[in-house]
């Protein structure tokens, strides 16, 4: 499990997301990960979820969540294929 954020808001680890927007695919197990993680209980956190995976990276790109939460080589391959990957 790892999350994807904009290069912009220079948010490097677990740590500076307290306080921040995660968004999460439906369905997908990684939310039951990051729940049993214990990462719940250190950082305040706002939940939203994307029908489907480009719908998730939509809200990450649009600035409506700060953070993407999901299997590290599917956010490889949705960056990968982004109009503006660098960003």
């Amino acid at each position: 499990m790892q999350f994807l954020s904009r290069s912009r808001d220079a948010i490097k680890d677990w740590r500076d997301l307290d306080g921040k927007t995660l968004v999460f695919t439906a369905g997908t197990s990684t939310r039951k990960a990051f729940d049993s993680s214990g990462l719940t209980r250190s950082l305040k956190v706002k939940i939203v979820e994307g029908k489907d995976h480009a719908e998730s990276f939509a809200l990450l790109a649009d600035g409506k969540a700060d953070a993407f939460v999901l299997e590290d080589v599917l956010l490889a391959g949705l960056r990968a294929q982004a109009a503006n990957a660098k960003q």
